[in-house]
């Protein structure tokens, strides 16, 4: 989302810039007295108007998020915010209107459409957590597939999150509203458990040792095959092999869970943190 900041102070200016840039946006920053100016040449999609000296313009044509109390009934504002909102804040309410990354849009349909199985199924969990999937953010980050939006009494959901695996961050809290956070959750792109690099096809022969994952998705085993699949991965493990069975297709899981082996599923382990310490510590 192309973003034109709008403040009279350097250096309120400068902290406010890179809180929105380091977001993904593209940030222009300016000065009430050049804002009509810098608006109409870079058009933004949003003037974040900071400054609270002076009012908006009417000449300003792009919406308007209004930090303060200082207005312009001319204006188009589509958020009013309390002065000295912190700068985590700001920005949540900025994801919230990137209309252009939302889980409903094209391009977001299509990066679902394109993960793995498992993987689809932890980002549409975490996006029925939230309190509003539509204004959620679902994107690629170089690293992984990231996943963000509000959740409500978050403690209610830890063990799910958990379960679910994946880097996750608290950009804020929002305690006049209750106990409302904004969550980020990143999965690695491949879907795999944590510590499985090796992954092959039912058919293929098995590695001699370490842990592996058998991939099952786009398979055509019928429902007797996969459970005899299945009865090899349970001995397996029994025996100490990590063996997980991932991306199985919707008809083979209910198979399991009507002949009573629901409990067999574990062997589809959630993706656990995929990032080395290093980038870890960077990407919270």
């Amino acid at each position: 989302m192309k973003v034109l900041l709008v403040e009279s102070d350097a250096s309120l200016r400068n902290a406010r810039f890179e809180a929105i840039s380091e977001r993904g946006h593209a940030v222009e920053s300016t000065t009430p007295d050049a804002a009509c100016r810098d608006e109409a040449r870079l058009r933004p999609d949003v003037v974040v108007w900071t400054d609270g000296t002076q009012a908006p313009p009417a000449g300003l044509g792009s919406p308007v998020v209004l930090v303060g109390s200082v207005a312009n009934g001319q204006i188009h504002v589509v958020l009013r915010l309390p002065a000295g909102v912190s700068s985590a804040r700001l920005c949540a309410e900025l994801a919230d209107l990137d209309v252009g990354a939302r889980p409903d849009s094209p391009a977001t349909d299509a990066l679902l459409a394109s993960l793995p199985r498992d993987l689809r199924d932890r980002v549409e969990v975490v996006l029925a957590l939230f309190d509003q999937p539509s204004r959620a953010r679902v994107a690629e980050d170089g690293l992984g597939v990231v996943v963000e939006g509000r959740l409500t009494f978050p403690e209610r959901w830890v063990a799910v999150l958990e379960r679910l695996g994946g880097d996750r961050r608290i950009l804020g809290e929002e305690t006049q509203t209750g106990n409302v956070v904004r969550l980020v959750v990143r999965f690695d792109r491949s879907g795999l458990p944590e510590g499985v690099d090796t992954v092959i096809r039912p058919g293929d022969p098995w590695p001699e040792d370490g842990a592996f994952a058998i991939d099952c998705d786009g398979i055509t085993l019928g429902p007797d095959r996969f459970l005899s699949l299945c009865d090899r991965v349970r001995q397996a493990r029994r025996r100490g092999r990590d063996v997980a069975l991932v991306h199985v297709p919707n008809h083979l899981r209910l198979c399991l869970e009507a002949v009573g082996r629901g409990g067999d599923l574990p062997m589809r382990r959630m993706a656990g943190p995929r990032l080395a310490p290093t980038l870890a510590d960077l990407w919270r």
